[in-house]
């Protein structure tokens, strides 16, 4: 958890370190527009240059809650994420943090600055798949597309949100938890779920892409 570096692709010679705390079970790092997107705990994300000559300066950090990143998707105007929140409370946290997750959120911010542009949670977790952190998550990462933002959360739910407002405009029950990002063809939208089951979706008739 020492953060990041760079190595040269050749020579394997380090060129550049930047100090997070980088968990395994953060998403991947994202390159955007030419900037590194770096997830960071607790609650935190940093858009680096990574360019030689700027040796990994930080841009711009921002604050994203009091947890850690778990999954994340972007186009040329959104960043969207799901977070996992901590219990912060007196005995929370800090002493068991393992038991003390309450709750996952999804915000949207704007690619190119991270400024919060609205956000979302999800409804009670169908099974305990997360052991002691029962709660409220998503394990599958958000689909971002032309038309909508797609969440799907272990509360068996996908969600339809208008990339705007966040309004949700369509949603669709499966009745299992979600646990894989969802995949998306032209005119369909596959999930799998807890028990193995794969889900196909019609996207213009059943979540009424607009």
């Amino acid at each position: 958890h020492k953060g990041v570096a760079c190595l040269n692709a050749k020579t394997g010679r380090l060129l550049w370190r930047f100090k997070a705390h980088y968990d395994h079970c953060h998403p991947a790092m994202l390159l955007h527009r030419g900037w590194l997107l770096v997830p960071d705990a607790p609650g935190r994300l940093h858009a680096l240059d990574p360019r030689k000559r700027h040796k990994g300066q930080r841009l711009w950090s921002r604050r994203t809650g009091t947890g850690e990143l778990n999954g994340w998707a972007c186009d040329d105007q959104l960043l969207v994420f799901n977070t996992i929140e901590y219990d912060l409370s007196p005995g929370g946290e800090q002493i068991r943090p393992l038991e003390h997750i309450t709750g996952g959120m999804t915000q949207a911010r704007q690619a190119g600055c991270g400024r919060m542009l609205w956000q979302r949670g999800y409804g009670k977790d169908l099974v305990d798949v997360m052991p002691h952190r029962h709660g409220s998550h998503a394990l599958a990462g958000p689909l971002v597309t032309p038309r909508a933002i797609y969440l799907a959360g272990l509360d068996g739910q996908i969600r339809a949100l208008d990339r705007r407002t966040g309004k949700r405009f369509a949603a669709l029950q499966l009745g299992q938890p979600i646990v894989a990002t969802a995949s998306l063809s032209s005119q369909s939208l596959d999930a799998t779920t807890f028990t193995g089951t794969i889900a196909r979706i019609e996207t213009k008739t059943v979540l009424h892409e607009r």
